[in-house]
């Protein structure tokens, strides 16, 4: 399978059983310093968590365990899931299966109980639900709530599996939050891009004025070399005499 950024890397090696910890810790440990090192980034962090788990699902991969327990972030502060004990492999949103798998407090409803009887649920859709619960913690975390993140989180969270939103949608730009967060990025980054191509104009210019100059010497060696030449001439005793070339 294709390597995703917001995948933890793996090393090969021909041991089973791996403990992973995050090199700057977890999301969770960060939200209970209230937000430390994600203050003002998880709106992007939800980008990242969006197209991490869509990621998998495109891979028919079911996390099953998404909570900010499981959640690490790298040196540039980009979200990265990991922990999969218990993932499961399926065959598309509409497959269903009836382990009682999850942490209590972050799993779909649909799930059940551990000590009731087992029922039937997609494990992607399953996703999407746990998914909610992190964008719901992540929009009343830094200091107020997001309306727009916490809007889409309860979304994710309808009862109803099957009406729960894809993911990438909140990806896209037409979300107010996503472009509050971006905007200004983008904006920088056009302003370099339009700083870039000013410099390489006006090198351009110098270049071309270079060229420009070196031209004309070349032409006025050349006009000097087929220019007819003008005699030598040489006193001597009698008077002046030409001298030949």
């Amino acid at each position: 399978m294709q390597q995703h950024h917001q995948m933890v890397e793996m090393i090969e090696s021909r041991v089973d059983t791996f403990v992973v910890f995050p090199k700057l810790g977890s999301v969770f440990e960060a939200l209970q310093s209230g937000g430390g090192p994600l203050h003002g980034r998880l709106i992007d962090l939800s980008h990242d968590l969006a197209r991490g788990l869509t990621f998998l699902h495109n891979n028919n991969i079911a996390h099953l365990d998404i909570n900010p327990s499981n959640l690490g972030f790298t040196d540039n502060h980009h979200l990265q899931i990991f922990d999969f004990d218990i993932s499961v492999q399926v065959n598309g949103e509409d497959e269903q299966i009836d382990d009682y798998l999850g942490t209590e407090g972050w799993m779909a409803p649909e799930i059940g109980t551990r000590d009731g009887p087992r029922q039937l649920y997609s494990p992607i859709r399953a996703d999407k639900y746990s998914c909610g619960r992190v964008f719901k913690v992540f929009a009343d975390t830094d200091g107020g709530v997001d309306e727009d993140l916490g809007q889409f989180a309860d979304k994710l969270m309808h009862l109803n599996p099957s009406k729960r939103p894809h993911l990438l949608e909140w990806c896209r730009p037409n979300n107010s939050a996503t472009l509050t967060q971006t905007n200004s990025a983008e904006m920088m980054d056009k302003t370099m891009v339009a700083e870039d191509e000013a410099m390489v104009t006006e090198e351009a210019k110098v270049a071309e004025g270079a060229m420009v100059a070196e031209e004309a010497v070349v032409a006025e060696d050349e006009q000097k070399m087929t220019a007819p030449k003008k005699p030598r001439v040489a006193y001597g005793g009698e008077g002046f005499h030409q001298v030949p070339m």
